[in-house]
């Protein structure tokens, strides 16, 4: 790249949504380089020559410096020696589950159970196997309240029963925006479990009307687990598409999580929640 300019932010707010940016970086004189930081920054090349990195606010640098063994040489094919270091330090991803390896399938969305049981009939019927089928949004209530819409999914015992004699497992869209007009809203706002700005005043999202969860706080994520649990884990759906977890709609330079700026750590949000899974 020549003159090339890279911000590190999140995907939400990239040019496309699932622009992801993973800061490693292999030079041909057979290092790598991983620059280890959650908060926001940049990479730039500079006159074809300068390289700079750039943490917009840390309290420290962690970087990651990994080289070939000396009995190898520059000759040699020395990029899969680093991606291999590489890997074996930020860790190797889980082997697919066996259940899991066949035919998805999915819609933008089913809206009621009976339209839902209908699609995974038609395939059963069909002889055609589903390993996952999907329920995305909107099968809830209100964002924030973590369960489904007894209007329109009346009877989930029944449908997990159906879906099984089909051979079939359930995957369903989770959240973790918080409506102002939840049932949890109230609770989460008076006990600190939404992300709030340096006065310490809940900080809604781009949409007045949606708050974000703090996953930083240890108690956010088992509150937001136990109400998960309760109303999907306990009736067997145990498979979760943690979406708009960039979080969608954020904004960064306001938030304040965990006593901690979001400028500085607000890309480990997304880990922090999947720990809640």
């Amino acid at each position: 790249y020549h003159n090339f300019h890279l911000p590190f932010v999140f995907s939400s707010t990239a040019p496309t949504n699932g622009d992801i940016t993973i800061p490693w970086y292999i030079h041909t004189s057979a290092f790598g380089f991983l620059w280890n930081q959650p908060g926001y920054g940049s990479f730039d090349v500079q006159n074809d020559k300068e390289i700079m990195w750039t943490a917009n606010a840390t309290h420290q640098l962690d970087i990651w410096i990994t080289t070939i063994p000396k009995e190898e040489n520059l000759s040699s094919l020395f990029y899969p020696i680093l991606m291999k270091n590489y890997v074996n330090v930020i860790g190797h991803p889980n082997p697919l589950p066996k259940f899991a390896s066949g035919f998805w399938q999915s819609k933008n969305r089913y809206r009621s159970q009976n339209e839902f049981l209908d699609v995974a009939k038609g395939y059963y019927d069909r002889q055609i196997p589903v390993s996952i089928i999907v329920i995305d949004w909107f099968h809830w209530t209100k964002l924030g309240e973590w369960k489904f819409n007894s209007t329109c999914w009346p009877d989930i015992p029944q449908m997990i029963n159906q879906l099984k004699s089909y051979g079939m497992n359930l995957m369903v869209s989770v959240w973790p925006h918080v409506e102002k007009d939840s049932e949890n809203f109230f609770f989460m706002n008076t006990t600190d479990l939404l992300t709030h700005d340096a006065n310490g005043n809940v900080l809604p999202s781009t949409t007045d009307n949606l708050y974000i969860s703090d996953q930083f706080n240890p108690t956010t994520r088992q509150f937001i687990w136990d109400k998960v649990k309760r109303n999907y884990y306990d009736y067997g759906i145990k498979i979760y598409w943690l979406d708009a977890d960039e979080p969608e709609g954020g904004r960064p330079g306001l938030q304040w999580w965990y006593g901690r700026h979001d400028e500085e750590i607000a890309m480990v949000w997304a880990r922090e929640h999947q720990r809640t899974f």
